[in-house]
């Protein structure tokens, strides 16, 4: 997942360095070797943070929703 820490220190939403997508999108399905509790905790800190909404749209565009838990719809 991007980077909890990207709300507390970047001063706008789209700064992330490319590399650093490419990276996340390559290794995401290593996240099926965290726990969900420990996801899910990291997710909640993401999302009561700065640029929470434009933090999710790059997860989104990352592919890595399966990974972060089952969605219901």
């Amino acid at each position: 997942m991007p980077n909890r820490f990207y709300g507390r220190i970047a001063q706008q939403a789209e700064c992330h360095e490319e590399k650093t997508l490419e990276a996340i999108k390559a290794n995401a399905d290593g996240l099926l070797r965290i726990s969900g509790e420990r996801i899910w905790s990291e997710l909640r800190k993401i999302l009561e943070g700065n640029f929470a909404g434009d933090l999710m749209k790059v997860m989104l565009s990352l592919g890595i929703v399966p990974y972060i838990g089952k969605l219901d719809v």
